[in-house]
C-alpha cells in the first residue's frame, strides 16, 4: 500500500526558464496549515507523468479526481485554509474531497510529477478548453481530448458522479452548464456529470464521448447551451435580468462554442450572441457578429436581428433601405420598434406602454432615448412623461441624465413652469460630458433669461455665436440662427444678420426665407445711412445673389456707385455704372449712367474706358460733347474750358466728386 504524500510550498514558482527546477523538501501538511497566513497555498501531489485529472468544486467541497490508485490513504486534518479531507472510494482511480475557506479560490497546474492544487486569495485568471454538445439520437456526444472515465457516489448528496479526466496542459474547462438530466460543475481539467437519471452509460471512440441512456429523457430534456431557433426575434426573456457578470460568462461561451464548433454549426450560436449583444445594446457588435454568417445561410431571422442591431444604433436609414430591398419581410415586433422611435403616435397605448416589459432594460433605454425628441416635436407630453419615469428607474451615466435633465426641462416649460424647467436645464449644464443636451439646455437658458431680461442682447449674442458650432442638428440649428437673426436686426448689425439669414437658407432651401432675406438686403442698402461705405460694399458682393430684377436693385446698384466712389474704388465703379447702363436700363437713364461711366474713367485718367462708354452715348448732345472734349484734353494732357451747356439740378445722379469734376473744367452754368 502506497501513502498520501502532500506537500505545501509558500511562494510562487518563479523559477528563470533556463533554471533547473529544485522541489521544496517535504513539510508535514497538517503542521503548515495551521499556522500560515500567506495569500496563495499551494498543495503538491505526487503523480505520474500518464495520469488524468478533473477538479470540480460543489457545495462547498472541492474534488480532486487522479485516473490511477495513486493515493490509498490521507491523514485526518483541519485549518483556516481547507478542513475534512477524505478519500471517497471509488475501484477506478483517486476521489479527494475537502471544504474550502470562503475567500479562497482554487487553480490546478502540474510540474514535472507533481499535480499542484493552489489555494488562492487572489482570482486566478481562467484558461478555458473549448467543448460543445450534439444530440445524436438517444445520446450526447462531445468531441474531446483522449480520456478515461471514472464513477462514484458523493457521501454528501448521494448522487452518481460521472467524471472524463483530461490531460492537464495548464488549461481550464468550459464554465458549467446544466440540462434537467445532468448537471455540469464548474471544473479545472476535466468533464464531470451528475447524473440526474438512472443507468447512465458512456463509451468513448475516436476522440467522441458519447452518453447515452434507455430513457428517452436525453432527448425531451432542454439543453441550455443549446440554442433554440425562435419565431420572433422579439424574444427577450431570457436576457431580461442578466447581470454584466452574467452577460460576460454567457458571451465567452458563446464565443468558445463559435470558434470551436464546425462550420455550418457556427450559426445559431452566432444569432444567440447576436441576440445576446443586444440584450446589452451593443448593436455594432450584435451586427458585426451577425454579418459574418455566410450570405447563404441568410433568412428572416438573420434579417429582423440585423435590422434589430441597426435600429438600436439609431441607422433608420440603412434599415428603410433593408426593407425595400426585402418587401416580403413583415415583423409586428420590428413595426413596434420603428414605429416607437420615429412615429410614436402612430401606436396604440397597449404597444408604447408595455414595450419595456418586453426588452432587456439596456435595449429598452436605446430606443426610449431615441423616441424622446420625436416625442417632444410631437407634442405627446404625456408619453414623454412615461418614458422618463421608466428611463429614470434605470442606472444611467452622465450623458443619459443630461439627456432626461433637458427633456425633463421641457415638460416643465410646456406646462409653463419657469422655475422648475431653469433648474432642470441647470442640472443638465451641470454634468461634465458636452453633449447635444448640454447645449440644448444650455440654448433654453439663454432663451429664458432674455425673455425675463436678465441678460443684454449682445450677451445672448454672444452666448449663441458660441453654441453655433457645437451641435449641427437641423432642428436646433434653425431655432438658434432664427434666434440671432432677431437679434442682430435689433441690434442693428445687418451684415450679420444676412449672414444668418443665409446660414438659415442653407439648412432650409425655403422661398420665404429668400424674400426675408431680400428684403432686409434692400432695407440696409437702400435705407440705412448709419452703416459706413465699405461695410456696403462688403454686404453687396456678399449678397450680390439677392439682387431682384426690378426697379429696387437698380436703386440698390446706383447707391453702390457712389459708395465705390467714396472709397476711391474708381474702376469697380466704372464697372458697376456701365453694367447697370447696358443691361437694366433704357432710355435717358441709360444716357445719365453711360455718361456718370465716363466721368468716372476720365477721373481715374483711364482713357479706353472712357472711350468705351463714350461710344455708348448719343452723338451731339451735351453728354457727348462734354465727354468728348474732356477725353481730347486727357489725351493731349491739356486743360479743359468748358462751356457752360449743363444745368446742376439736372444732374442729382452723381456723386459730388464728378459734381466738382465738371464744375472745374467749366461745363456747369
Amino acid at each position: 500500500m502506497r501513502f498520501l504524500s502532500l506537500f505545501i510550498l509558500f511562494s510562487f514558482w518563479s523559477l528563470p526558464s533556463n533554471a533547473q527546477l529544485t522541489l521544496p523538501a517535504p513539510i508535514a501538511l497538517e503542521t503548515l496549515l495551521s499556522e500560515t497566513n500567506q495569500k496563495i497555498t499551494n498543495i503538491l501531489i505526487p503523480i505520474s507523468e500518464d495520469t488524468q485529472t478533473a477538479v470540480f468544486q460543489r457545495n462547498g467541497y472541492v474534488y480532486v479526481i487522479l485516473n490511477k490508485k495513486t493515493i490509498s490513504e490521507i491523514p485526518s486534518f483541519d485549518s483556516s485554509i481547507l478542513r475534512g479531507a477524505r478519500l471517497i472510494d471509488s475501484s477506478d482511480g483517486v476521489v479527494l474531497q475537502f471544504l474550502l475557506a470562503p475567500d479562497y479560490s482554487w487553480f490546478v497546474n502540474r510540474r514535472g510529477r507533481y499535480l499542484i492544487l493552489t489555494l488562492s486569495l487572489e482570482k486566478q485568471e481562467d484558461k478555458v478548453i473549448s467543448i460543445y454538445p450534439r444530440k445524436e439520437q438517444n445520446a450526447l456526444s462531445f468531441n474531446i481530448e483522449p480520456t478515461s472515465s471514472l464513477t462514484f457516489t458523493d457521501p454528501i448528496s448521494g448522487e452518481d458522479i460521472l467524471v472524463f479526466p483530461i490531460l492537464l496542459h495548464e488549461q481550464k474547462m468550459e464554465r458549467s452548464y446544466a440540462t434537467e438530466a445532468f448537471e455540469l460543475p464548474e471544473t479545472d481539467q476535466g468533464l464531470v456529470f451528475i447524473s440526474h437519471i438512472p443507468d447512465i452509460k458512456s463509451y468513448y471512440k475516436d476522440k467522441k464521448l458519447i452518453i447515452t441512456s434507455d430513457q428517452n429523457l436525453l432527448l425531451n430534456n432542454k439543453i441550455v447551451f443549446t440554442p433554440e431557433y425562435r419565431d420572433s426575434i422579439a424574444d427577450f426573456s431570457e436576457f431580461i435580468q442578466t447581470s454584466k457578470d452574467d452577460f460576460y460568462k454567457e458571451r465567452n461561451r458563446l464565443q468558445d462554442l463559435i470558434s470551436t464548433v464546425p462550420k455550418i454549426d457556427k450559426i445559431p450560436f452566432k444569432k444567440e450572441l447576436a441576440r445576446l449583444y443586444l440584450s446589452q445594446n451593443l448593436g455594432l457588435e450584435a451586427q458585426n457578429i451577425i454579418d459574418s454568417i455566410p450570405l447563404a445561410n441568410i433568412d428572416n431571422e438573420f434579417l429582423l436581428l440585423k435590422m434589430t442591431a441597426l435600429l438600436a444604433q439609431n441607422r433608420h436609414d440603412l434599415v428603410s433601405q433593408l426593407l425595400k430591398e426585402e418587401q416580403n419581410l413583415t415583423d409586428d415586433f420590428l413595426t413596434t420598434l420603428i414605429n416607437f422611435t420615429q412615429n410614436p403616435e402612430k401606436l396604440p397605448d397597449s404597444s408604447f406602454y408595455t414595450l419595456y416589459n418586453k426588452l432587456p432594460p439596456r435595449l429598452f433605454l436605446s430606443f426610449a432615448f431615441q423616441a424622446l425628441p420625436h416625442l417632444l416635436e410631437q407634442k405627446e407630453i404625456t408619453r414623454l412623461s412615461f418614458l422618463l419615469r421608466k428611463i429614470q428607474s434605470q442606472d444611467l451615466n452622465a450623458y443619459q441624465k443630461q439627456t432626461v435633465a433637458f427633456y425633463t426641462g421641457q415638460i416643465h416649460l410646456y406646462h409653463k413652469n419657469i422655475s422648475e424647467a431653469r433648474s432642470s436645464f441647470q442640472t443638465a449644464l451641470n454634468e461634465s460630458p458636452l453633449s447635444p443636451s448640454q447645449i440644448q439646455s444650455h440654448y433654453q437658458l439663454i432663451l429664458i433669461d432674455l425673455k425675463q431680461g436678465l441678460i443684454s442682447n449682445s450677451t445672448a449674442i454672444n452666448n449663441l455665436e458660441n453654441l453655433r458650432f457645437t451641435y449641427r442638428k437641423s432642428s436646433f440649428a434653425s431655432s438658434l440662427l432664427k434666434t440671432l437673426t432677431q437679434l442682430y436686426k435689433q441690434e442693428k448689425d445687418y451684415v450679420n444678420a444676412l449672414r444668418t439669414y443665409r446660414s438659415l437658407f442653407l439648412i432650409h432651401h425655403d422661398a420665404e426665407k429668400t424674400k426675408e432675406m431680400s428684403l432686409l438686403f434692400q432695407e440696409v442698402m437702400l435705407y440705412n445711412k448709419q452703416i459706413p461705405a465699405i461695410d456696403k460694399l462688403a454686404l453687396f458682393y456678399e449678397f450680390k445673389e439677392l439682387i431682384p430684377f426690378d426697379e429696387t436693385a437698380n436703386q440698390i446698384m446706383m447707391g453702390l456707385i457712389d459708395n465705390l466712389i467714396d472709397l476711391d474704388l474708381l474702376k469697380q465703379a466704372f464697372n458697376v455704372s456701365l453694367s447697370l447702363a447696358k443691361h437694366r436700363l433704357k432710355g435717358q437713364k441709360q444716357q445719365d449712367f453711360l455718361f456718370k461711366a465716363t466721368l468716372i474713367a476720365l477721373l481715374n485718367r483711364n482713357i479706353s474706358d472712357a472711350q468705351t462708354s463714350i461710344d455708348l452715348l448719343w452723338k451731339e448732345t451735351p453728354y457727348h460733347l462734354v465727354s468728348q472734349a474732356s477725353l481730347s484734353s486727357l489725351k493731349e494732357n491739356k486743360s479743359v474750358n468748358g462751356e457752360k451747356i449743363l444745368i446742376k439740378e439736372n444732374l442729382y445722379f452723381l456723386h459730388p466728386t464728378l459734381i466738382n469734376y465738371l464744375s472745374q473744367q467749366g461745363w456747369l452754368q
